[in-house]
């Protein structure tokens, strides 16, 4: 119920604030590049040069989609949250010198919902050129992408690979694979037990996936 909406009051760090404070003025950056608007409400801290917001996504489009599959009371509360993110998200996106979307219906939502800001879009894309077909001849993989580093990703890695196991098992010889960064021992653990492979960090993806059987 204060300043913020709560998606974007639970980031919120007074000491990343005062430090921002104090390395700007010192440091004298050309730019300063807000990731996601969960740090954009840090902005009125930072003066003197440009300041870039890159948008992960419509937070109040998707605040209001998540809200209609709701039940009451959550379905009231997601969309009163919708409604102030709106406003919020509106006012940091004008306090921009520039708004980065990723994708043609965000840009043009943001661009409706803040008319004075400038919004492009720069796509968020993968070279599909080398995730090359795979001949039938090798083993078949099904890959567990992601980063484990979050205790809410644990828990569900946990129960994918459970899931995944099963499928992989339902194809001769196929192979499972983790690959992700700080994958907990348990999770390791339990993969390794259902017969899978923990390949943990790995520079490229399609690397990953290309790798030999």
């Amino acid at each position: 119920m204060g300043k913020w909406p709560y998606t974007l009051a639970r980031w919120r760090n007074p000491a990343l604030s005062r430090r921002l404070a104090a390395l700007v003025p010192a440091l004298r950056p050309e730019m300063v590049f807000f990731h996601s608007l969960h740090v954009a409400t840090h902005c009125d801290v930072v003066a003197g040069c440009a300041r870039v917001l890159r948008q992960q996504n419509a937070e109040s489009l998707w605040m209001a989609r998540w809200a209609a599959g709701r039940r009451e009371p959550e379905r009231s509360y997601a969309r009163f949250q919708a409604a102030r993110l709106r406003g919020v998200e509106a006012r940091l996106c004008e306090a921009m010198d520039l708004v980065l979307a990723i994708q043609p219906d965000e840009r043009d939502y943001l661009r409706a919902l803040a008319p004075r800001a400038r919004v492009e879009e720069v796509s968020v894309a993968s070279d599909l050129g080398l995730l090359r077909p795979r001949p039938r001849t090798e083993r078949a993989q099904v890959l567990v992408v992601g980063s484990f580093a979050w205790p809410e990703r644990r828990g569900r890695g946990a129960l994918r690979a459970r899931r995944l196991a099963a499928r992989a098992h339902a194809l001769p010889g196929a192979r499972l694979r983790l690959v992700g960064k700080q994958c907990p021992p348990r999770l390791a653990s339990l993969a390794l037990a259902v017969g899978a492979e923990v390949a943990g960090y790995v520079p490229s993806i399609a690397t990953s996936w290309r790798a030999p059987t």
